[in-house]
């Protein structure tokens, strides 16, 4: 192993400086193939669904699949790719080791990229969930996309904790936390949020999970709502048609308070024009929370949520009994509707 590693190095020293031989060139696509092939491996015995079959030559297909375009030639007859690369992130003074690690860094990382366009074809959907997990990233700052030699994985931060270190919750770890948080309504960004957030709680430190497995239970989760609701409809052939008259009768209502919120108030001079849009939005979360058989939450929640500004001691000496009143009106709204539907 330590004189092969010792030939891959002269060799990546020689490709920087002139072209290689055949012989020379062949000893190096034959390296990258089977650190690709054992890269596959790791990655299917981790769960990973690389083959198609049980046919071990898939490894080689796919491998060889991978590495391609790192043996194109360039107009002046040598690796373009691997020049660059290594020109780059390697000092004339590199030993045998750092050559060999970067150039497996190298492989490992256009295996990932090959993969990723392989899942797309295979399956578009899977490849639309593992895009909008990584968009999480970008909407909470909280969150972060870390690739390396194991895989990709996405982690939490929060200055709150006093910790600086880093836990990988296993699966069962996080199918935990994932079957407490998880809603219908949540985005895929929420979601993940929301499961790093409980996570991150529960080990009072930084975490970061394979965004592999996430994708892998949304999935399910996904598939267990819609056969419920599924069963629902085939079982009560009027459920979709009481929950569309449910929910038409709860907007009605939202929307008859903001009219008196208009009225009464804003109109009035009472509230200004966003406090208003304020008021009539945090009555909207609390709709969309009743009609999700939701807890609702403290009033103040609510309100500050969509009135940023709004300190608790404004709340209680300015704003509380306006606020109170619309939420006394919707809660007897709702409960009118209750009783209609239990009669």
């Amino acid at each position: 192993m330590q004189h092969n590693r010792l030939n891959i190095s002269q060799i990546l020293v020689s490709l920087c400086r002139k072209k290689l031989t055949s012989d020379e060139t062949e000893l190096l696509a034959n390296n990258c193939l089977k650190i690709a092939v054992v890269y596959l491996r790791i990655l299917e015995q981790r769960g990973k669904g690389i083959r198609e079959s049980f046919d071990n030559k898939e490894f080689h297909g796919i491998a060889s699949d991978s590495i391609a375009d790192l043996f194109i030639l360039g107009k002046d007859g040598t690796l373009k790719y691997f020049r660059r690369y290594f020109d780059s992130c390697l000092k004339n003074n590199a030993t045998d080791e750092e050559r060999f690690l970067a150039l497996r860094k190298l492989v490992t990382m256009q295996v990932r990229q090959h993969l990723s366009k392989l899942y797309a074809a295979r399956d578009p959907e899977g490849a639309k969930l593992i895009r909008n997990i990584r968009l999480a990233a970008k909407r909470f700052r909280e969150l972060k996309v870390n690739r390396n030699a194991s895989g990709e994985y996405i982690s939490f931060t929060n200055a709150q904790i006093k910790s600086l270190r880093f836990v990988r919750p296993d699966y069962f770890e996080l199918k935990r936390a994932f079957s407490v948080v998880s809603r219908a309504d949540y985005s895929v960004d929420k979601l993940v949020f929301e499961v790093l957030f409980r996570l991150s709680n529960d080990f009072e430190c930084f975490v970061e999970v394979l965004i592999f497995d996430l994708a892998k239970l949304i999935r399910e989760y996904r598939f267990a709502v819609e056969k419920n609701e599924n069963t629902e409809s085939k079982n009560d052939p009027l459920h979709y048609q009481r929950e569309l008259e449910l929910k038409k009768r709860v907007i009605e209502i939202v929307n008859k308070l903001n009219q008196k919120i208009s009225n009464k108030y804003i109109t009035k001079n009472k509230l200004t024009m966003d406090e208003g849009i304020a008021m009539s939005k945090a009555l909207r979360d609390m709709a969309n929370d009743a009609l999700q058989g939701e807890r609702l939450q403290e009033n103040f929640y609510y309100l500050q949520k969509h009135w940023i500004s709004l300190s608790r001691e404004v709340y209680f000496t300015t704003v509380r009994k306006i606020f109170e009143y619309f939420v006394r009106l919707f809660k007897e709204e709702i409960r009118k509707i209750a009783e209609n539907s239990s009669e």
